[in-house]
């Protein structure tokens, strides 16, 4: 059950970040009623929100229990006042990630406004990255 519990979660992305129950059942490959059940339980319990559009998207709750995370929250802190230096030595975006696996979960990031490209990388967002070469 908690499998199946995360795939719904999981669907989002940057370029989704608010989905409606059948473009989840879609992107979860979930039968629609099992997807129905669970984005309900997880609006129920505010891992998940329901937008004016009756699209949904992560829940406020999502993001605490995701900053109680230590390493996460230990490193931000330490890594905060190196980013701000950096940033302003190199005036360009600087971005705190970790690699989980074969994704990069980015921590924090600094952006340095208007004279660089926009970032795209957002707080909790992942990013596929190649599998290390053997």
């Amino acid at each position: 059950m908690l499998s199946r519990l995360i795939i719904v979660p999981e669907s989002f992305d940057q370029d989704h970040p608010s989905l409606t129950v059948a473009e989840l059942t879609r992107r979860s490959g979930l039968p629609a009623p099992t997807v129905y059940r669970l984005v309900g339980d997880l609006v129920e319990t505010g891992l998940l929100e329901r937008a004016e559009n009756r699209e949904v998207r992560p829940g406020v709750r999502l993001w605490e229990l995701a900053a109680l995370v230590p390493r996460a929250s230990g490193l931000r802190v330490a890594a905060l006042p190196f980013m701000v230096d950096l940033q302003a030595t190199v005036g360009h975006h600087v971005v705190l990630s970790v690699l989980e696996g074969h994704e990069s979960v980015v921590i924090e990031r600094r952006s340095a406004g208007t004279r660089s490209r926009p970032i795209t990388a957002s707080a909790g967002g992942c990013r596929c990255m190649p599998p290390p070469a053997a």
